[in-house]
């Protein structure tokens, strides 16, 4: 933690604790307020972290000023212009927006008060800026700096928590690509859902852009791609693998490609029943021998050394742009027991050791302890969400989707009907059948999400999600696979991936788990995002990649990048399959794919 600042981080996180703890109804004690000192001592501590570059300096300068602006802007309305200047100094312009509600009708902020602060702050941001013909982007240092390397090397790793606004630079690059270099892009996503949520995002830029010479599409096929036209395919591996038993060359045009979610690539190194990581890693082959790319770019959250995983799927030096912190202050709650006492526990990355605060009400608390999806347990995970408030935007994990379903129809139990969504309701009823649960529930304001669903039922779900139209959303893992469905607070019971124990059960993983929570809270819609872990036991119990000084935070993956290491660890079985001639279908999928 940097030095000096201590007492002022804190007061804050004290105070956050105290406001989460009377939401939840864990606490009957009115939480605390700042006082003028506080506010003075916490301006003067960004004062001084602004004008500081390390990593450690922002990570203190965003929460301080997350936590100040969350608890104080009410009572003292000059914090807007003195956070609006600080933000733009450090490189966090963007995050000003927050801070300006009018910003949204005309992409311009309101004078600031003093003529000096409008100068310095129009200075600051313009060392931010870039051109996108005629059209100016404010981007924050970190995104400034992945642009830059984008537009002068030709291999660039990309590597940021969720919400550091990776996914945005890299649409604004291949925006860029096909406005100013007429170049074609290709950009290869791990899902569905993901292409749906890209493609949407590009059909918006080229609107902004008054761009319309541009064809996006969601899979090759050769009869429609001869043309001047510049084109952007939106593809998962499969569809980019299966372009090339098409066409010896299909994609012959310049190209931009991007490949996402990298991390994905990681279940080379276990069992995958699709074997879509083996997919991904052949289509990153086939590209690398295609003459006409002219510039890559691998992405994934929390990747170390991604610079050596480019260079060993691509042969060539890669320019690494990594950050380990985002403009959203990140925090983690968690409940634990300790012998009959229950505790609200709250992790920050700045913090140590956790900040704790005894449960006054206990009898709140259903199902610690426990893994079955009951009355009782959905009956408490209900109150615990209303107590988040009306208007908060939450995700709530669950294993499976069955138990994602069944959550979902709890939860929306009682609530009232949103006639704002009568026509999403009769949509669903009318494509998929008229007594549709999802339909039932979306019309009460709650959804639930998963990769069974049908793809036109997920795409208008998940517009309705960001429209911010449906405000609860049970998920399963297909939140970890970089769909950004935008939420203050991600719910977590546990860290299980089932209901019931048996053989096969798997656990998210502590990467899983950091990439889950770092879905609270997105660039330039929130300044805190907070992850609610209701059975902080369980983690503890069952994993040793769980352990009390280091649960909860934000892991990071080296990934593997080839075959070496599961043909070495299965040689033996490999060389006899291949001297018996014993067919693949009869052998582990883990190996059988190499034999």
């Amino acid at each position: 933690m940097p030095n000096g600042f201590n007492d002022v981080l804190d007061r804050l996180l004290g105070i956050e604790l105290s406001t989460i703890a009377h939401r939840l109804g864990f606490s009957n004690k009115n939480p605390d307020r700042p006082c003028f000192d506080d506010i003075c001592e916490a301006v003067k501590a960004l004062n001084q972290l602004s004008l500081c570059s390390t990593e450690d300096d922002r990570n203190m300068f965003i929460t301080i000023a997350a936590l100040l602006w969350e608890y104080a802007h009410d009572e003292y309305p000059n914090l807007r212009d003195v956070l609006i200047h600080l933000l733009s100094r450090i490189g966090y312009a963007p995050s000003s927006i927050i801070l300006a509600p009018s910003y949204a009708d005309d992409n311009k902020y309101e004078p600031l008060h003093s003529l000096i602060s409008q100068i310095a702050t129009t200075l600051n941001q313009r060392k931010y800026e870039v051109k996108i013909g005629n059209h100016s982007e404010l981007l924050t240092a970190f995104q400034l700096s992945v642009s830059n390397s984008i537009r002068e090397n030709r291999v660039v790793g990309v590597s940021a928590p969720t919400s550091a606004g990776k996914s945005y630079v890299l649409l604004m690059e291949a925006a860029r690509t096909v406005v100013e270099n007429k170049w074609d892009v290709i950009y290869i996503v791990p899902t569905i859902s993901l292409i749906n949520q890209v493609t949407t995002d590009f059909n918006k830029y080229f609107k902004k852009l008054n761009a319309s010479n541009v064809e996006i599409f969601n899979s090759f096929n050769p009869e429609l791609v001869d043309s001047d036209t510049s084109h952007i395919f939106i593809l998962t591996q499969e569809r980019a693998a299966a372009a090339f038993t098409m066409r010896e060359k299909p994609f012959q045009r310049k190209t931009f490609l991007i490949i996402d979610e990298i991390q994905n690539i990681e279940r080379i190194s276990s069992c995958d029943s699709e074997m879509r990581s083996k997919v991904l890693l052949d289509t990153i082959y086939e590209f690398r021998f295609s003459e006409n790319i002219e510039k890559i770019v691998i992405s994934g959250a929390r990747i170390t050394q991604i610079d050596t995983l480019c260079n060993e799927l691509l042969g060539d030096d890669c320019i690494d742009n990594s950050t380990n912190i985002s403009p959203v202050l990140n925090l983690t709650y968690s409940i634990t027991k300790v012998k009959s006492q229950y505790f609200l526990k709250q992790y920050c990355s700045l913090l140590d050791t956790p900040k704790t605060i005894v449960v006054e009400n206990p009898s709140l608390i259903k199902g610690h302890g426990k893994k079955l999806y009951n009355d009782s347990y959905l009956n408490y995970l209900s109150s615990f969400v209303t107590n988040l408030g009306d208007d908060s935007q939450n995700i709530i994990f669950a294993p499976n989707p069955a138990t994602a379903r069944k959550t979902a129809i709890s939860l929306a139990d009682g609530k009232s009907v949103n006639s704002a969504l009568d026509s999403l309701v009769i949509y669903l009823q009318e494509t998929v059948r008229d007594n549709y649960a999802l339909a039932y529930i979306v019309a009460k304001g709650f959804a639930y999400h998963h990769g069974k669903l049908p793809q036109h039922v997920r795409k208008v779900v998940e517009y309705a999600i960001t429209q911010k139209l449906i405000s609860n959303v049970v998920c399963t893992t297909t939140l970890m696979q970089g769909v950004n469905l935008p939420a203050q607070n991600v719910v977590i019971r546990n860290l299980h991936l089932y209901v019931k124990s048996g053989d096969g059960v798997q656990e998210l993983s502590s990467y899983e788990m950091a990439n889950l929570r770092g879905r609270a809270g997105r660039l330039l819609k929130d300044f805190i995002g907070r992850s609610f872990v209701l059975d902080e036991n369980e983690f503890l119990k069952v994993t040793d990649e769980y352990q009390q000084e280091t649960l909860f935070e934000d892991t990071y993956k080296e990934l593997d990048s080839s075959y070496g290491g599961i043909y070495s660890k299965h040689v033996t079985e490999i060389s006899a399959a291949v001297t018996d001639g014993t067919p693949s279908t009869k052998l582990p999928k883990e190996y059988a794919f190499i034999v």
